[in-house]
């Protein structure tokens, strides 16, 4: 884009009173001095062009809110952009900046700073005084130490560290309350920053890729988190503590040092998704890893060395133009279950080349042999007219319980049919599918299975 077309391009934006403008990926070497005509502008995309410098009259722009200075050749922060002070984003990853001076802290409405793939190895002190900031990215540069003031960011709630040099963190770091998400990968921690364990609203925390060697006890602090990845360090044992981590549905402590796990881990219910490869793991261990997650818990719960044919994994055979409705029925199964058996065992429901598959994710302490049972009994519940008189209700529910469930299998009923009503599938043929998987699910719960309360020899105590 020559200069005069750029020009021309910021009349017609101010004639028209516009309040955003793309200039992405234009070439762009200087951005002309009209730029300050734009009063009303709120967000300026210049990202992707061959700047290093902003005109002065960059500072005009009083209303804007978003800019995006990413993938220029910025070696210096831009002048004149502390002079936005109703900036809210500001975007100036993959540049040349080595470092971030004073005069940021003069953008104080800022909510998002992006600088991402820099060479930033210093960051001014100034940096605390963006006290609305939530998102702060300083991904893929040269920090070596982390300084204090970060801990005054007290809105912070987004923070990514992904690959630097840190070998510490700042204690200050745990005044940051509101944090939900952290990714400190790939850089040259050597202990678990302790201080980390108070931000008790955290949901994602990353710590791949460093010199790790153990966990503290105080782990268990953490009662919100989500995830945990923890690939790639040196951890030799995982305390006994990770075990309070009860919302937790994924761990990723593949390529480490561990031997064992601790029995605690049957105290994690949600857990769907357990990364354990590449450990110099002890058998039975070694060989339960392959088998899933419910084989490494019912190994710790009942000292079960669990055969493969043992692994709930069910897939139904139906038409591929069946599957959608038959699913959407299906991940109601473990509400049902709960509401039923007042237990909580967690399904995953997907398709596979042989059908549709159900699995058991984390069993809520029920038998497989009763859960089967209970699969076939809500599949044989679809054909019946009155859920009331076919639905097994415990001792000691109550009237509400029993109108709840019945509710959840009525509205389930509905919400199917009307599918099978616009995928244009006659229920009575989808109906006799169902009794085949039927007929197949009930003589497999009786058949003669290994004792699941007998213990393995050498099973962990």
């Amino acid at each position: 884009m020559t200069q005069q077309e750029l020009v021309e391009l910021i009349q017609e934006t101010k004639d028209k009173k516009l309040t955003h403008l793309s200039l992405y990926n234009r070439g762009i070497e200087e951005v002309p001095s009209e730029i300050g005509l734009l009063t009303d502008l709120e967000e300026l995309d210049l990202s992707e062009n061959k700047l290093s410098v902003l005109p002065p009259e960059i500072a005009q722009l009083k209303n804007l809110k978003i800019l995006h200075l990413d993938y220029n050749a910025f070696t210096e922060f831009p002048l004149h952009i502390e002079e936005l002070v109703e900036l809210k984003d500001l975007d100036l990853s993959k540049n040349k900046l080595t470092y971030i001076p004073a005069s940021i802290g003069e953008l104080k409405n800022l909510r998002k700073l992006i600088l991402r793939a820099n060479e930033i190895n210093v960051i001014a002190d100034e940096i605390r005084q963006l006290q609305h900031l939530h998102y702060l990215d300083l991904s893929e540069n040269k920090l070596t130490q982390l300084s204090p003031n970060i801990g005054n960011l007290k809105k912070l709630t987004d923070l990514n560290l992904y690959d630097n040099d840190l070998e510490t963190l700042p204690s200050s770091i745990a005044n940051l309350s509101m944090l939900r998400h952290i990714n400190v990968s790939y850089n040259s921690l050597q202990k678990f920053p302790l201080a980390l364990c108070r931000l008790e609203q955290l949901l994602q925390f990353d710590l791949s890729n460093n010199e790790i060697t153990h966990l503290p006890e105080q782990i268990g602090l953490l009662t919100n988190l989500t995830s945990f990845y923890l690939r790639e360090n040196k951890i030799e044992k995982l305390p006994k503590e990770i075990g309070q981590l009860t919302a937790i549905t994924n761990i990723d402590i593949a390529n480490n040092q561990l031997k064992t796990l601790p029995s605690e881990i049957v105290l994690l219910y949600h857990l769907k998704d357990l990364e354990l490869d590449e450990n110099p793991l002890e058998e039975p261990l070694l060989e339960l890893t392959q088998k899933g997650i419910y084989a490494i818990m019912l190994y710790f719960l009942k000292g079960i060395v669990v055969p493969e044919q043992r692994i709930f994994n069910i897939s139904l055979s139906l038409p591929e133009h069946y599957r959608l409705p038959l699913k959407q029925y299906l991940v109601y199964f473990g509400e049902y279950m709960r509401l039923v058996k007042k237990q909580s065992p967690q399904f995953e429901v997907y398709n596979s080349p042989e059908g549709l598959c159900l699995e058991l994710i984390h069993n809520g302490g029920m038998e497989l042999d009763e859960t089967q049972q209970s699969l076939s009994k809500y599949l044989d519940l679809i054909q019946k007219n009155n859920a009331h008189d076919e639905i097994l209700f415990s001792d000691n529910q109550t009237e509400k319980e029993k109108r709840d469930i019945i509710l959840l299998i009525r509205n389930q009923f509905r919400f199917l049919r009307k599918n099978l009503l616009y995928a244009k599938i006659e229920e009575k043929d989808f109906f006799q599918h169902l009794h085949k998987i039927y007929k197949h699910l009930v003589p497999q719960s009786d058949q003669a299975r290994p004792n699941i309360d007998e213990a393995t020899p050498g099973a962990a105590k």
